[in-house]
């Protein structure tokens, strides 16, 4: 019999096994899953937020992945969302569709529970496009020199944080910009843990009290037979104001003698307009016909729900300056019971949900919708590249302006 459901503690061990041996990038043998098994343990025991799914068989665990609760700014409206990880199947059992039937019970308890938005890190891109997640902003990664950071005129405000007096200062700061910047998530307790190991710096720029930005980072030798030479890799950069960044970016160029390059993994295609010099100092992309930037690569990626719910959600945001009714149809064979079209009408900058006639109408693949509620592509662009159909090519401006564009950012990792 085949059944899938939250794993008990007693199941932990069993599910680290298979997570073993399905990234084995992160260590193979007993001491890795003894690891693995009491991080599952704490999931467990201490993270109400999170539960771990199952897929069973006659009683034994064949695959299983990690869901988290948590709440995301959606085009600056808080949402409830879920992320999923640790995706893993047995070695003996991979291609019975075990991942797939975990991700189609995860859809579908997902609308049960009136969640807007899934995201999740591919680790088969192909697999969760078909799945009908869409593509989130890109992740570039940044190895610059120290020096291309512009050099203030002041780090008075900087102080080393730690856990003990600086803990909730660093929630609030990041909570604050988490209210105020599309796709951010709001800090989970695990993050704060990850950022507050012993082997990272925290740098924050505090002012009365208020803590305005921080960077948390650890070194990396170059190599590792050399001794001075090291690269600063950054963990976290936050901050609020224009100052707290003039700061911290100070700080960064001060390292010039100690550190190489500093490595950044982020969401921000726009870094480049901080720095003076860019470049990652690798020739083999372009032959050096082009000064190399940053190496890309796929981001999060997302997943709507249930369309009629998230157009309520996003009303406010979702507006036109045009009047018109638009009735939106999504194709998504996974997630049952779910209304697939909706009426938008557009009427003297307010947005109202409907069930009526409608001026044009637009058809879209959940996965394609997903990119575009969040912002990573212009509507007029899917109409370009055949991944969305309009009934009156005359709206398509109107509806571009109803579905800006708005890349998300995300910090959090599971």
């Amino acid at each position: 019999m085949k059944i899938i459901r939250e794993i008990k503690k007693s199941e932990c061990i069993d599910l680290a096994k298979v997570a073993a041996n399905s990234y084995p990038g992160s260590g193979l043998g007993n001491a890795s899953v003894d690891r693995i098994n009491k991080w599952l343990e704490t999931i467990v025991d201490d993270r109400p937020n999170e539960r771990l799914i199952g897929y069973f068989d006659n009683g034994k665990l064949l695959g299983g992945l990690r869901l988290l609760n948590f709440k995301m700014n959606l085009r600056s409206k808080i949402v409830n969302a879920q992320g999923i990880g640790l995706v893993c199947v047995d070695l003996l059992h991979k291609k019975e569709r075990i991942a797939k039937e975990l991700m189609e019970y995860t859809l579908n308890n997902a609308e049960k529970e009136k969640v807007s938005i899934i995201l999740l890190d591919p680790f088969n891109v192909q697999f969760y496009k078909n799945m009908g997640f869409g593509y989130g902003t890109k992740v570039y990664k940044y190895m610059v020199k120290p020096d291309a950071f512009p050099k203030g005129n002041s780090k008075e405000n900087l102080i080393y944080l730690n856990k003990e007096e600086h803990e909730e200062l660093l929630r609030d700061c990041y909570n604050r910009v988490y209210k105020n910047t599309h796709g951010l998530i709001e800090k989970q307790e695990y993050e704060l843990n990850n950022i507050f190991d012993d082997r990272n710096i925290i740098i924050g720029s505090m002012k009365e009290g208020v803590l305005q930005g921080y960077l948390a980072f650890t070194f990396k030798k170059v190599k590792n037979e050399y001794t001075y030479q090291n690269n600063m890799i950054v963990q976290e950069i936050i901050y609020e104001t224009p100052e707290a960044l003039g700061e911290l970016c100070t700080f960064i160029h001060s390292q010039l003698d100690q550190v190489q390059r500093v490595i950044m993994n982020m969401n921000d295609e726009y870094l480049e307009f901080i720095l003076s010099d860019p470049t990652n100092g690798l020739n083999d992309g372009f032959n050096t016909m082009h000064c190399e930037v940053s190496v890309t690569g796929i981001g999060k990626m997302y997943r709507t729900i249930n369309l009629e719910r998230l157009m309520e959600e996003l009303k406010a945001v979702l507006t036109s300056t045009v009047n018109f009714k638009l009735k939106v149809n999504i194709h998504d064979n996974l997630v049952q019971a779910v209304n697939k079209s909706v009426v938008l009408n557009f009427k003297d900058g307010e947005t109202y949900i409907e069930d009526d006639e409608y001026d044009v109408e637009v058809t879209i693949d959940v996965s394609d919708f997903s990119s575009l509620i969040l912002g990573v592509i212009p509507f007029s662009r899917l109409i370009k590249n055949g991944r969305a159909t309009i009934s009156d090519k005359n709206y398509i401006t109107a509806v571009s302006s109803v579905f800006t564009e708005c890349h998300p950012m995300c910090l959090t990792e599971f």
